[in-house]
């Protein structure tokens, strides 16, 4: 790497790390995710339970036998319900933005041998190199993924599942029930 290229690669790394650090002041801080966050993660939760069709919900909801949901959202969004799942994703050389464009949150719903249903939840995103070349995410070239930390769960080791009952039980207090109206 010539010094020009050095240059460039510190003063981004520069940046990121400031993006990072005021990103997670203003996105990340409790008081504000939970308020901005709430909707969101109430609807997720609802359709990992299969009754996001029913309640109170704001707007379209998917069927409650969905084997596939997907809520469309932005770096802000990642960050409150990563904030109010207390579930952090380090920055890797690969990824060194926290909130990298079209990353995600993936939560998913297994149901076990013995009928117990666990939540797995997890961070994509594109590598630097992937996003720079364009480069088609297929079996061979994933995207960098990132098993969650679910600190609220007694199985709270990183990468471990939840239990739906107590991933639930979790998130429902971590809602501001005055903005889910």
């Amino acid at each position: 790497m010539g010094r020009a290229e050095w240059c460039k690669s510190r003063k981004a790394a520069s940046a990121l790390t400031l993006h990072n650090a005021q990103f997670d002041l203003m996105e990340r801080t409790p008081y504000i995710a939970a308020r901005q966050g709430s909707m969101l993660l109430r609807a997720v939760l609802s359709a990992l339970q299969g009754n996001a069709a029913s309640g109170q919900l704001t707007g379209p909801m998917p069927p409650n036998d969905a084997a596939f949901v997907a809520f469309v959202g932005h770096d802000t969004n990642l960050a409150n319900l990563g904030a109010m799942m207390e579930a952090e994703w380090s920055a890797t050389p690969q990824v060194p933005d926290q909130t990298a464009p079209a990353s995600a949150l993936v939560f998913e719903l297994r149901l076990q041998a013995n009928g117990a249903r666990d939540v797995y939840v997890y961070y994509l995103a594109q590598s630097l190199a992937q996003m720079r070349e364009r480069t088609a995410l297929t079996a061979a070239r994933p995207p960098v993924r990132k098993s969650l930390h679910l600190t609220r769960c007694s199985r709270g080791e990183p990468g471990a599942p939840c239990e739906l009952a107590e991933f639930s039980a979790a998130i429902k207090r971590s809602l501001v029930t005055d903005c889910l109206k």
